[in-house]
C-alpha cells in the first residue's frame, strides 16, 4: 500500500521547496525492507548530482542548438530518457560497464560466439561478465563502494545494496591508474586506490610519484614510450623511479621482476572478479571464449585466461572505446517489478495477471510521455522464484499468454533448471512460491554504422625488448599493426600496436585476424 508515503512525500515536498525526494514505493515497489530502504537511500543520495548534470548537459546542448533527446544508459543495458534518469538515477549506476558488454553481446553475436566471459580493464577498475548461450547474464541486486562489486548473493555485506536490475557484472579496483604497493607484512598489493586521470600514472609526469600497473606495463615493454600515436609522451624514466623506489628496493627485488610482479597481482585481481561472475554462479571459465577490451585490458587478457583455462580471446576493433560502440547499439528498455508472493498453483493467478497488466500499462504510458511509439515496443516476462521455505529467489524467464497449469509447470522446471546450474543440485521440496513478476519492455532504436567506424591508426613495424617474466627472460618482440597480422595465426612474443592500447600476445600463444576484424589469441598451456 503506498498512499501513506506518497502523502508523506507532498507534505515534504510543500514544507520543503527544490528538495529531491525518493519514495520507496516508486523507487523499489517490492518487499525486503532492508533491500528496499538501502536502494530508495542511495537514490537519494545521487538524485540530486545527476538532476544538476543532466540539466546542466540540456541547457549546453540548448545553447549550441542541438535538440536531439538525451538518453541515458542504464545498469541493464537499455536506455532511458534524461527525465527518468533524473527521477531514478540509482538505475545508472553502473551503466558504463553494463555498454560494454552490450557491445560484446553483438560482436558475439555477429562472430558465432555462444558463451563468452568480457573483461573490460580501464584506468580505475576492471569488469567481467559472462554471455551464456547467446545472452547476457542478468541479476537483480548489486552492491557497490566495496572491494569486489558484485551482483551474486554469495557475496554479500562489503558494500551498498541495491535492488535493481542489472547487467551481472563483477568490479574489481584494479585499473591502469592502480597504485602498487608493499603492505606492512612485505607483501605486494595492487588497488584499490588509483591515481586516477589527474594526475594520472608516474610516467605521466603530471605530480604522481606511485607506481601504477600502467607504469609497471610500460618498463616491462608492453607499452610503447609513444602513447595515443604520439599524442601523449610518457617519461619511462619517471616510471622506473617510482617502481625501484617504492616496490624493487624495498622488496630487494630486480627492476623488472618488480615490474612484472604489480602485472601479475593486477591479473590475479582480475581473476578474482571473472570468478565470481563464474565458478560462484557454477560456470566454468574454460567453457568460455574471452573478450577483452578497455585501454589496458588486451594487455592482460591473454595471462589472465591461462590462469582461468581460457583457450581463446578475442580482441574487438577499437577496443579502447569499445564500450561506446555498445551505448550507440543500445535499446530505449524500460523495466518494471512488483511483489505477489503467491504458490505457483493457476487458481491463485489471478493478482499476478492483473499486476503483469498494470505494470504494462504504466511501461505504454511512459514510453509515450517520452516520444516513443508504443506500438514498436516488444515485452519480456520475467518471474522470481524460490522453494517454499526459502528467503531467496532465482529471477526466470516467464513465457507470454495466460498462466495456465502447462506454462506454471515449464515456469518451474527453468526455476529448477537455474538452480541446479547456480548450486549443483535441486531441492527435495516440489513446492514453490513466485515472489515477484517483472517486466521488460524495449523499443528497438536499430542503429547500424558503416563498416569504417573503427578507422585504424597506421603504426610502423618495430621491434623492441619485451620481459615476459623469470620463466622467459626479455624477448626480442616484433611490433606490428593490427592491419598487418593477417588470418594465418602468428606465434608470439608479438605486441599490436593500436592508437588505443596495446595488445599483447605472450611466448607459447599465437594470434590472428577473424573475418570480422577481431584479434584472436589462442591461449597455450
Amino acid at each position: 500500500n503506498p498512499e501513506h508515503e506518497r502523502i508523506a512525500g507532498e507534505r515534504l515536498r510543500r514544507r520543503l521547496a527544490g528538495a529531491h525526494v525518493s519514495l520507496s514505493s516508486d523507487v523499489l515497489p517490492e518487499m525486503l525492507e532492508f533491500e528496499r530502504t538501502s536502494t530508495t537511500v542511495v537514490n537519494a543520495y545521487v538524485a540530486p548530482l545527476i538532476a544538476r548534470y543532466l540539466e546542466r548537459l540540456r541547457g549546453e546542448l540548448g545553447r549550441h542548438r542541438v535538440k536531439a533527446p538525451i538518453l541515458v544508459m542504464q545498469s541493464n543495458g537499455g536506455l532511458i530518457s534524461a527525465s527518468s534518469a533524473a527521477e531514478r538515477p540509482v538505475t545508472i549506476i553502473e551503466s558504463g560497464p553494463a555498454a560494454g558488454v552490450v557491445a560484446a553481446l553483438r560482436v558475439a553475436r555477429e562472430c558465432g560466439y555462444a558463451n563468452v566471459i568480457t573483461l573490460d580493464m580501464g584506468g580505475t577498475t576492471t569488469k567481467a561478465s559472462i554471455i551464456e548461450r547467446g545472452e547476457i547474464l542478468r541479476g537483480s541486486e548489486y552492491e557497490v563502494g566495496a572491494s569486489v562489486s558484485v551482483s551474486s548473493r554469495l557475496m554479500r555485506g562489503n558494500g551498498y545494496l541495491l535492488r535493481i536490475p542489472v547487467i551481472d557484472i563483477s568490479e574489481v579496483g584494479a585499473g591502469g591508474g592502480s597504485i602498487a604497493a608493499l603492505d606492512a607484512g612485505g607483501s605486494l598489493r595492487v588497488g584499490p586506490h588509483s591515481a586516477g586521470a589527474v594526475p594520472g600514472p608516474a610516467c605521466y609526469g603530471q605530480g604522481n610519484a606511485r607506481p601504477t600497473v600502467t607504469d609497471a606495463n610500460l618498463l616491462l615493454g608492453y607499452i610503447s614510450s609513444t602513447s595515443l600515436a604520439g599524442s601523449l609522451r610518457i617519461d619511462p624514466g619517471l616510471a622506473e623511479a617510482a617502481v625501484r623506489e617504492h616496490v624493487a628496493e624495498p622488496a630487494k627485488l630486480a627492476l623488472l621482476d618488480a615490474a612484472h610482479g604489480i602485472h601479475m597481482v593486477a591479473n590475479s585481481n582480475m581473476v578474482r572478479a571473472i570468478k565470481s561472475v563464474s565458478v560462484e554462479r557454477g560456470r566454468d571459465p574454460a567453457e568460455f571464449a574471452m573478450m577483452a577490451f578497455g585501454g589496458a585490458g588486451p594487455i592482460h587478457a591473454a595471462g589472465v585466461a591461462r590462469t582461468l583455462g581460457i583457450r581463446q580471446v578475442l580482441i574487438p576493433r577499437a577496443p579502447g572505446v569499445f564500450s561506446a560502440l555498445g551505448l550507440l547499439h543500445a535499446e530505449v528498455e524500460h523495466h518494471a517489478a512488483r511483489t505477489v508472493l503467491t504458490p505457483t498453483g493457476a487458481a491463485a493467478m489471478a493478482p499476478v495477471e492483473a499486476a503483469l497488466e498494470e505494470m504494462r500499462a504504466d511501461l505504454l504510458r511512459r514510453l509515450r510521455e517520452e516520444g516513443f511509439d508504443p506500438a514498436r515496443a516488444e515485452i519480456a516476462r520475467f518471474a522470481d522464484l524460490r522453494y517454499r521455505g526459502q528467503s531467496s529467489e532465482l529471477t526466470v524467464p516467464m513465457s507470454d499468454g495466460p498462466l495456465s497449469e502447462a506454462s506454471l509447470r515449464a515456469l518451474e522446471e527453468r526455476f529448477e533448471q537455474e538452480f541446479e546450474r547456480t548450486y549443483a543440485h535441486r531441492g527435495d521440496t516440489k513446492a514453490f512460491e513466485l515472489v515477484t513478476v517483472r517486466l521488460v519492455m524495449r523499443v528497438p532504436r536499430r542503429l547500424e554504422h558503416g563498416a569504417d567506424w573503427a578507422a585504424e591508426a597506421q603504426a610502423e613495424h618495430a621491434r623492441r625488448k619485451v620481459y615476459f617474466g623469470p620463466g622467459h627472460g626479455q624477448l626480442d618482440t616484433e611490433v606490428l599493426p593490427r592491419g598487418a597480422l593477417g588470418a594465418a595465426p602468428r606465434r608470439g612474443p608479438l605486441l599490436i600496436q593500436e592508437y588505443d592500447t596495446t595488445i599483447v600476445v605472450p611466448p607459447d600463444c599465437a594470434a590472428a585476424v577473424d573475418a570480422h576484424g577481431n584479434v584472436v589469441i589462442a591461449v597455450g598451456a
